[in-house]
């Protein structure tokens, strides 16, 4: 009874780390312009989501971890178009680890936010979650 028990949370458990993604963008495609599209489509919240992205192919450049355990890098896509990128709380993880690291061929998901600073209107993608492709 209780092994039928545990391997039923755990198939409610797995279900339930999916990441819903919207769209596959190339780094050079993360513009303003985009993210004010989407802009239009808030209120945000549950049961209207932030759009997700997700990036593929992706080398983390520049990248360097800051207090608080966060990682600021770019991402460079094959084409040499980049964003620059944010994500919280993850140096000591895999994924931080795997930005930190530099390499290239990873696949980023994550959302658009303003970068608005000093009278510039940008974007930085704030990243959620990074796989290496290599290591599934």
């Amino acid at each position: 009874f209780l092994n039928e028990r545990l391997a039923s949370e755990r198939v409610e458990a797995v279900a339930q780390d999916v990441l819903e993604i919207d769209a596959l963008i190339d780094p050079g495609a993360a513009t303003r312009d985009l993210f004010e599209s989407f802009e239009q489509l808030a209120p945000f919240g549950p049961a209207n989501p932030e759009p997700s992205f997700a990036l593929t192919g992706i080398q983390a450049r520049e990248p360097v971890a800051m207090n608080g355990g966060h990682v600021r890098c770019r991402l460079v896509g094959a084409d040499g178009a980049s964003v620059k990128a944010i994500a919280w709380r993850c140096a000591d993880l895999p994924s931080g680890q795997a930005l930190l690291s530099g390499q290239g061929g990873l696949s980023v998901v994550g959302r658009l936010k303003a970068d608005d600073w000093n009278g510039r209107k940008g974007v930085q993608f704030e990243i959620e979650d990074v796989a290496d492709p290599r290591m599934i």
